[in-house]
């Protein structure tokens, strides 16, 4: 599968420019959801099913649910394996308008870009690994959104933290930097969809999820004023149905 990228504005480029993984600048501010303005775990929901109770579809071959106008139906077998074991399939159009997108820590806990497809449907949704700096950097977990006219609040199908599913950290102890890791199933709808990364140290924080919290170092914690960078990059974006 080919992917199409679009150029990074001028302004893009220019913060980009010189900013190594671990040499990210931030302010430590209170990283909190009302203050990020961050989806709150467990709010009103749909499509975002959790696991122990997947989409309830009133017509299987409908891909909306008839009193919520939301996205249901049945992505079958569960949540896929982490890692997608091989090249990503053919026949799946997917685009990215972002070389890249990166969240921190505290400041930025939030990044968005545009993911475009060409049909509607559930997907499993893979990247490179969004973690990239090994040991020096521990808590690199994110979890995602995306948007589009047919799901507004953009929530996984699948769920393993509240209402969201957490990437963990995958390369504390090394990860293979072409292989591509799950980060969700959502609901994508022919054309333009806006993605959200956010931060799981924010979640944590707020008091949610404290299992996916690595407290090997403390200079990598969520509660310290290490960088933990998360990486989303348009080069790796692979689309699997799930239908």
């Amino acid at each position: 599968m080919w992917l199409h990228l679009f150029p990074f504005s001028l302004p893009a480029l220019l913060l980009l420019a010189g900013m190594g993984c671990n040499d990210y600048s931030f302010g430590k501010g209170d990283g909190n959801l009302a203050e990020t303005g961050l989806f709150t775990p467990g709010d009103s929901a749909s499509p975002g099913d959790s696991a122990d109770n997947p989409g309830d579809s009133d017509d299987p071959g409908d891909p909306y649910d008839e009193d919520t106008g939301d996205p249901s139906g049945d992505p079958s077998d569960g949540p896929p394996g982490t890692i997608l074991e091989g090249d990503c399939p053919e026949g799946t159009v997917a685009t990215f308008d972002s070389d890249e997108i990166y969240v921190l820590s505290w400041d930025p806990t939030v990044a968005t870009g545009v993911l475009s497809t060409d049909y509607s449907g559930w997907y499993n949704v893979y990247d490179y690994s969004i973690a990239e700096s090994g040991s020096s950097q521990t808590n690199e977990s994110a979890y995602f959104r995306i948007t589009n006219a047919a799901s507004s609040e953009g929530k996984p199908y699948w769920s393993n933290c509240e209402d969201e599913w957490v990437v963990q950290d995958a390369d504390n102890d090394g990860f293979p930097s072409d292989s591509r890791i799950y980060i969700g199933t959502f609901w994508l709808e022919a054309g333009a969809n806006t993605l959200y990364m956010y931060h799981y140290c924010v979640l944590y924080r707020d008091g949610y999820c404290p299992e996916f919290h690595i407290t090997d170092d403390s200079s990598s914690t969520c509660d310290s004023d290490g960088a933990n960078s998360v990486h989303f990059e348009g080069e790796g974006l692979c689309l699997v149905s799930a239908d």
